[in-house]
């Protein structure tokens, strides 16, 4: 991915006319964590048949570090990687909530 390709998806680009001229102001899009997973996503099955959901890996303050990606070209691997990755989601989802 070029950067030029990389500012497209994850940033908003204005000219805004200032007392000293025009000026380009660079602001961050919503969800780009969420959409920079599903592009390595999609970059990971142009490679392997099968690409798990993420495995969401957060810190103590609740924010994503990491998306873990199982890939294989076994079906069967791979939905019993998703099952593992569901529950997991769900626990940590229910303990970051209070719930556990």
């Amino acid at each position: 991915m070029s950067q030029i390709d990389i500012l497209n998806e994850f940033y908003n680009q204005t000219e805004v006319i200032t007392l000293f001229g025009e000026e380009r102001i660079t602001t961050k899009k919503e969800k780009t964590i969420e959409k920079s997973a599903e592009l390595y996503k999609n970059r990971l099955n142009e490679l392997f048949k099968y690409v798990t959901k993420p495995y969401i890996l957060k810190n103590n303050s609740n924010s994503t570090m990491f998306h873990f990606f199982m890939v294989s070209n076994n079906e069967n691997a791979v939905k019993i990687a998703n099952e593992i990755i569901n529950i997991y989601n769900t626990w940590h989802n229910q303990v970051s909530n209070g719930q556990k």
